[in-house]
């Protein structure tokens, strides 16, 4: 049974802080701002400037033909990339690219920063394990990190960073459905994290299926603030940056609350099939309640999958914030409701990849395929499903979303799961932090650049005992 007054009091909650936020989001205090800059990347921060480049990563790169360096970063629009010079050679970088196509972006034109890559000119050599980048005077020396040589048997989700996440409860859903559907293996990145989340993550590490890093803050000066003005931490950056990483033959790019389901049997099978079938598909992409098969076309290396929403957490709510039920997961309700697709895709054959899908292969004559509803669908489970539902439609056809094992026996599994991973305990459940997450951003456009830490900080900082990234050897920022 639902506590209504613990509803209710949340409610009151959400109204009194929604009037603060318009100015909260354009006006932090100095306070806020000195602890923000306490969790920020601030070894080179007297360095930062508009026309600096916060690169990430240098990776080598044996997938394009012949190979390249390709140097992943942060910057204002700018056609000058570094130079790399090591062992008494200089390599040219010849090419920029802004990872969604455009600087600025369309979808987010207030924001000053952005994601790019820059390609150099052909090296053919043994790489080296670390470079000096250099640009307008300045130096810097970052590791070169190198690519699979190889690709094994397997399916890999990406998933952009985690801020201010603390339901630990939809994440561990997430990693038990996809596991369902044949997820070998997880690439995930934590900006900002609850307890909690933190031990479920710790949980499937030490499973050895979770690659997790690190995502901190990018560095600032005294006079600017690149994160205050950069899309959702540079999620683009971390999307592409997953295709570099993951070794795996099959992958794709999902949020936590995103499932990609074929209508019969498991979502791993459904790509080999496609992938097996004809050698030129190399990815498909999944639109809102849309999903189109593989057909015969020898040149798709990928498809869409069409977009539907999927009433995963009813009744599955709090009562008096200690309690909660899983039997919303017996009786799943599924909604049509267009909206943005996501990618599967080969990575190996996949040079860039977008949010919602991939945008260049490799090989010119490679192409990307909308796949049907009637054979696969993803599937989006909204936090403020119930808000947003009223006016849409049941969805026109099965789709199994617990292949090969009862809902009762899959309400099982995660409850054992959940003991496993707490020790015997049963832990305290709210999604507060997400309903309060989604209200102070929901007029994000009015800034027209989505800033979840700065913009959020002073609302979400007191609901939990948030764990912070902090830059690691292998996810780390540098200034040129």
């Amino acid at each position: 049974m639902i506590n209504k007054r613990s509803l209710k009091q949340d409610h009151v909650y959400l109204q009194d802080l929604q009037a603060t936020i318009p100015t909260i989001e354009n006006h932090l205090n100095g306070q806020i701002r000195e602890e923000i800059e306490k969790h920020s990347n601030d070894e080179q921060r007297n360095e930062v400037e508009n026309e600096s480049l916060i690169i990430y990563k240098v990776y080598y790169d044996r997938r394009m033909n012949p190979p390249r360096f390709r140097i992943l970063a942060n910057n204002q629009c700018t056609n000058v990339g570094p130079n790399l010079s090591f062992d008494g050679l200089t390599i040219r970088t010849v090419k920029v690219e802004a990872i969604e196509g455009e600087c600025p972006w369309a979808w987010a034109p207030g924001c000053e920063w952005s994601a790019h890559h820059f390609l150099s000119e052909v090296f053919t050599g043994f790489p080296p394990n670390q470079v000096n980048l250099t640009r307008n005077g300045k130096w810097v020396t970052v590791p070169v990190s190198r690519v699979p040589e190889s690709y094994r048997d397997g399916y890999t989700i990406c998933t952009a960073p985690l801020y201010w996440y603390s339901d630990w409860l939809r994440l561990i859903l997430f990693f038990e459905i996809s596991m369902l559907h044949g997820a070998t293996n997880f690439v995930m990145s934590t900006h900002s994290v609850s307890r909690k989340v933190q031990i479920v993550l710790d949980f499937y590490k030490d499973k050895g299926i979770l690659s997790l890093r690190s995502w901190p803050l990018m560095p600032s000066s005294f006079l600017l603030d690149p994160n205050d003005s950069i899309y959702r931490l540079s999620h683009s950056l971390s999307h592409l940056d997953c295709t570099f990483r993951v070794d795996t033959k099959i992958a794709s790019l999902n949020d936590i609350d995103e499932f990609i389901i074929p209508r019969n049997g498991k979502a791993i099978d459904f790509f080999r099939k496609l992938f097996s079938n004809h050698s030129h598909y190399k990815g498909a992409t999944f639109r809102h309640a849309e999903l189109r098969l593989f057909s015969n076309h020898s040149h798709y290396k990928g498809a869409t999958f069409r977009h539907a929403e999927l009433r995963l957490f009813n009744p599955l709510r709090l009562e008096n914030t200690t309690r909660f039920d899983l039997s919303g997961l017996k009786n799943l309700t599924l909604l049509q409701h267009d909206g943005p697709g996501k990618a599967v895709f080969m990575p190996e054959y996949t040079r860039n990849l977008k949010t919602h899908q991939v945008s260049k292969y490799f090989n010119k004559k490679h192409r990307t395929l909308k796949v049907k509803k009637s054979d696969a669908i993803l599937l989006h489970t909204r936090y403020n499903f119930r808000e947003m539902s009223e006016k849409w439609l049941a969805l026109d056809f099965p789709v199994n979303v617990f292949p090969s094992i009862s809902s009762d026996h899959f309400v099982k599994r995660v409850d054992s799961v959940i003991l496993k991973i707490f020790n015997g305990n049963r832990p305290e459940y709210s999604d507060l932090s997400n309903r309060l997450l989604g209200n102070c951003l929901k007029h994000w456009t009015e800034k027209q650049c989505k800033t979840p830490i700065h913009s959020c900080w002073e609302i979400l900082k007191p609901l939990d005992e948030w764990l912070f990234a902090d830059p690691q050897p292998d996810s780390r920022y540098y200034v040129l």
